[in-house]
């Protein structure tokens, strides 16, 4: 995601941190300091902001690893002002398991909370509810009543939050799963509705919330209706057959020619020196010549994933992050051009 930075990779997974999260931590640490100008609660503020936050990646991974569990790799978790995202390779083949991915990331807040009110219990540090607020009363319990609300708040049936990816499970053992998630989107929908409707009133933060749901449940149910429509067809099906070739030893402007007299994008290098690696001896440009008009295609190529034409479709996604560490360390190394047999990995060119 753009505007994010890494903060580490833990369990094989890279978590990144949206910049705007650096701005609401600042804003939660300037919001304590106003009411006593004490840099102690100012501290204690952001202390609370930080590890509501380990809570919520702490959610995040609970998804991940249960969608480990049935095979499915987690491209990264991204940690935004107004939650976290993690985006798994694909979703689990099986309602069942899918509606185990839903629910594991809200198991893991129950688990926090059960663990805090224990300690609660055990340090006899109970306080009385009505002296809770943002600012207010001890730390240990606000991060209780935050862990409460975060699973109340992410079983709402809001999709594509965990309670709508919930719903959607259900439905999707009654019924085809395109209708499923329909149905679900349309309740996620009439929830992002509600969410704009609360903010105007109360916290605006819903009304960011509200955009999120609404987008996020008008484009899985556009990939739902796409996946339907491929479910069970072949690549020979979707295949174009009728296509150019062009040498490892063309220049870009005769590419770029090619281009512009056709409507094909993807254009197979051919020739046994075709690497897909970037020469440096390959920019011949003439003084005065157009920045890459002369640069050869050998030092531009770039890999991508070729399919057979008896493969189904829907399953031609990505490698997950497991099998591409595995190849590495395995030193596997895939067919560097086309005219090697069986190329899986071979390089083509793609215009941007």
């Amino acid at each position: 995601m753009k505007w994010s930075f890494k903060l580490g990779r833990f369990l094989g997974i890279d978590v990144f941190v949206h910049f705007t999260f650096l701005i609401v931590l600042a804003i939660v640490g300037i919001a304590h300091w106003l009411p006593q100008g004490s840099l102690v609660q100012a501290f204690w503020g952001m202390v609370f902001f930080a590890l509501l936050f380990l809570c919520v990646l702490l959610h995040e991974y609970g998804h991940a690893l249960m969608a480990r569990r049935f095979g499915v790799g987690t491209r990264d978790i991204t940690l935004l002002p107004i939650g976290g995202v993690a985006r798994l390779e694909r979703i689990p083949e099986k309602p069942s398991q899918e509606l185990l991915v839903a629910l594991a990331g809200p198991a893991v807040n129950v688990v926090i909370a059960l663990g805090l009110a224990a300690w609660l219990t055990l340090a006899q540090a109970w306080e009385p509810v009505s002296a809770l607020g943002i600012a207010e009363g001890g730390l240990i319990e606000r991060l209780l009543a935050v862990n409460i609300g975060l699973v109340l708040f992410n079983l709402l049936p809001a999709f594509p939050m965990d309670g709508g990816r919930v719903l959607r499970a259900v439905l999707a053992m009654k019924m085809d799963y395109a209708r499923a998630t329909s149905i679900a989107a349309t309740v996620g929908k009439g929830m992002a509705i509600v969410f704009a409707m609360a903010g105007l009133i109360y916290n605006p933060m819903l009304i960011l919330i509200a955009v999120f749901v609404w987008s996020g449940a008008a484009q899985e149910a556009s990939m739902a209706q796409v996946r339907a429509v491929v479910s069970g067809a072949c690549v020979r099906e979707a295949m174009v057959t009728r296509f150019h070739t062009v040498p490892a030893s063309a220049t870009l402007q005769d590419l770029a020619a090619l281009m512009l007299s056709g409507a094909q994008h993807d254009y197979p290098p051919t020739g046994r020196r075709c690497s897909g690696r970037r020469d440096p001896a390959a920019d011949d440009r003439p003084p005065g010549a157009g920045p890459g008009r002369r640069r050869r295609l050998r030092g531009q190529l770039q890999r991508c994933r070729v399919a057979s034409p008896a493969d189904r479709m829907e399953r031609r996604g990505p490698r997950s992050a497991r099998t591409r560490d595995a190849q590495r360390h395995r030193g596997d190394r895939r067919p560097a051009h086309p005219d090697q047999q069986h190329p899986r990995w071979p390089p083509v060119w793609r215009w941007p």
